[in-house]
């Protein structure tokens, strides 16, 4: 016999009078607005993410669906146009401040760490420019962190998008040195440089690159052919 959750089902019922009634009171006062524009709310999750934050950060920043988030910017011609009022004032209340108490997973980080370490920058150095200590910069590449801030993700992504094709600079014994440390480590442990990676799914925990490390090519800082 099936077991039916009257209390559940009594809430849902409930819930639905509750909307209906407000949305005859918006609609007899003239203020019912289901939908929005779907343009401001495009741009201003694109610069979020041009500025390194994920699908799944912005939409629970915001309490939406990752889908949500998603189709907006890669759904069908009608989602381009509307959005639906209370998502899109969610969503444009979400800020990098918003964004800062949430903790991403850790992958898309490491991958990119461990791409730049492939192509020669050593993790003491690539820990400086993102300001934090060297051990949990290594932590982050051997995968023992699981999860980082969303501003630390924004950080790596960022320095990840200025150095994915620039070799460190090798001009003094102590830099090849450091630089050659760094490749091996990477080949060592068979991390790929950032041509081994698929950009659109850095980010995916599913996700595993396909290759392992191997010579990388790239232009060093005062090299300045294309």
């Amino acid at each position: 016999m099936t077991h039916v959750d009257h209390s559940s089902a009594a809430t849902r019922s409930a819930a639905h009078r509750e909307y209906t009634r407000r949305r005859a009171r918006q609609i007899a006062y003239g203020t019912w607005h289901p939908w929005a524009d779907a343009e401001p709310v495009r741009a201003h999750v694109l610069r979020l993410r041009r500025a390194g934050a994920s699908y799944k950060a912005i939409a629970q920043a915001a309490n939406v669906s990752p889908a949500t988030v998603h189709t907006l910017i890669n759904g069908c011609q009608r989602s381009h146009q509307r959005i639906g009022s209370t998502q899109a004032r969610r969503l444009l209340a979400v800020n990098s401040a918003a964004l800062s108490d949430h903790r991403c997973l850790a992958c898309g980080s490491r991958l990119r760490l461990q791409a730049l370490v492939a192509i020669g920058h050593s993790p003491t150095n690539l820990a400086k420019q993102l300001d934090v200590s060297a051990l949990r910069l290594r932590r982050i590449l051997t995968g023992e962190t699981r999860t980082v801030s969303a501003v630390l993700h924004v950080a790596v992504t960022s320095l990840y998008s200025q150095l994915w094709n620039q070799l460190p600079s090798e001009a003094t014994g102590r830099q090849r040195a450091s630089a050659e440390a760094a490749r091996q480590l990477a080949k060592t442990s068979g991390w790929p440089p950032p041509a081994g990676l698929d950009d659109d799914r850095i980010d995916d925990p599913a996700y595993g690159p396909r290759v392992a490390w191997r010579p990388a090519h790239g232009m060093h800082p005062t090299d300045t052919s294309t």
